[in-house]
């Protein structure tokens, strides 16, 4: 992956019946479209979505905004969506708005098999 500000890349990693998203760069206005894109994408056929927000440097409520939603789709169909922590400063967005309290926050998973796509 390149460095490069601003940016968010996504790296899709799946199991038979699962799929981890992995973010890294700014969950923010510009580049949420592209997780919520990405997420309705694979929805259908998923019954648990994990994503990992371990490598975000940034996330605005933009892209607080798109995961409630996405949390909000999958329980409406009988799915999961969990969590894996961000750092610090993109964990303190949850804890403000208090939606660390109604949020499925897991450890990270290592069983899952990459799929080739990276944005």
């Amino acid at each position: 992956m390149i460095d490069m500000p601003g940016l968010l890349q996504l790296q899709i990693f799946r199991t038979d019946c699962a799929v981890q998203i992995s973010l890294h760069g700014e969950l923010d206005i510009y580049s949420s479209k592209d997780l919520e894109s990405t997420l309705r994408d694979i929805e259908p056929d998923t019954d648990l979505i994990l994503l990992d927000l371990s490598n975000l440097d940034f996330m605005d409520c933009a892209g607080l905004r798109t995961i409630v939603e996405a949390n909000s789709r999958a329980r409406r169909r009988g799915a999961n969506l969990r969590l894996v922590k961000g750092p610090q400063r993109v964990q303190r967005v949850f804890v403000l708005t208090q939606l660390d309290q109604h949020l499925e926050f897991v450890e990270p998973r290592t069983d899952f098999l990459p799929v080739a796509r990276t944005f």
